[in-house]
């Protein structure tokens, strides 16, 4: 293997983990952000701030081949994605609690 494969694949391998990293913060953000049970802004903030610095990350990474690769273009608009609608979700929670604070309509 040349020095240019052995890095691609090493590049390939750190861009595959970081994407994974996106994607195991989604999950858990999305339950707290959306079940809606914790109003506290610091708990909150705190896990956004996890899964937008994980996804950037993988963004970053895959965007800087996007031009050149379709997967790393994929990985770049799929974690771009995600991260906007992360803050909107967010945004609307936790700036604008009332706008999706639905457990008074459930009694």
């Amino acid at each position: 293997m040349d020095m240019h494969a052995g890095k691609d694949a090493d590049d390939l391998r750190t861009a595959i983990n970081q994407g994974l990293d996106c994607a195991d913060v989604t999950a858990p953000t999305r339950r707290v952000l959306i079940h809606g049970s914790s109003h506290d802004p610091a708990l909150l903030t705190t896990q956004v701030e996890a899964k937008l610095f994980a996804c950037r990350r993988s963004h970053d990474l895959c965007a800087q081949h996007a031009q050149h690769r379709k997967h790393r273009r994929i990985c770049a608009e799929t974690t771009d994605h995600a991260a906007g609608a992360c803050r909107g979700e967010f945004n609307a929670t936790v700036l604008k609690p009332g706008l999706t604070d639905h457990r008074e309509d459930a009694g």
